[in-house]
């Protein structure tokens, strides 16, 4: 027979109190955000981005900073529709990269629409200097997100690898959009 445990060990029935869970930063919202590269972009091609979106709500008005279009979702599934009617309104020339996480969402201070900031609004634009042409490709985080909630209309993803970012492995998705 084995002896019992030392009792300064907690044991699975008296654990005591749970802690409680450090409180969310003020404005914290889950966003599925979107970078869009625009680095060969005309104004006909934005045109037809934004009557793709048409019909969607993002969580901030669409911004566009550098050569990329950067948009937010409330979820994957929200913003994997987008993907695709951008994709499809690009007609295959456009690099599409998604992520889904916490965001702050915040009043810009310097004026203007509500923004998003925080670390997972970085990783798009991140997964976006990777992406080819025509590829839409998301993080774990996105495609487990997609898949695992059944009130969410699926994309199809299949993992096509891994990127380091701040040291860290993400791994990297190719995103089917679902039609709509």
């Amino acid at each position: 027979a084995r002896p019992p445990p030392p009792r300064d060990q907690p044991r699975p029935g008296d654990a005591g109190p749970a802690r409680p869970l450090p409180a969310a930063p003020r404005g914290a919202v889950l966003a599925a955000l979107l970078a869009v590269g625009l680095e060969h972009a005309d104004p006909s091609l934005l045109e037809r981005a934004a009557g793709a979106l048409d019909g969607l709500a993002p969580l901030v008005p669409p911004m566009i900073a550098g050569e990329a279009l950067h948009l937010a979702f409330p979820d994957p599934s929200a913003a994997a529709v987008a993907a695709g009617r951008l994709a499809a309104a690009g007609g295959g020339a456009l690099r599409i990269a998604g992520h889904y996480g916490v965001a702050v969402q915040v009043e810009a201070p310097f004026g203007g629409p509500p923004a998003l900031i925080g670390a997972p609004t970085g990783l798009a634009p991140h997964l976006l200097a990777s992406t080819p042409p025509g590829a839409i490709h998301v993080s774990e985080a996105f495609a487990a997100t997609l898949h695992s909630r059944a009130d969410l209309q699926p994309g199809a993803t299949a993992a096509v690898g891994e990127l380091v970012r701040h040291g860290r492995a993400v791994e990297l998705y190719a995103l089917t959009p679902p039609t709509a």
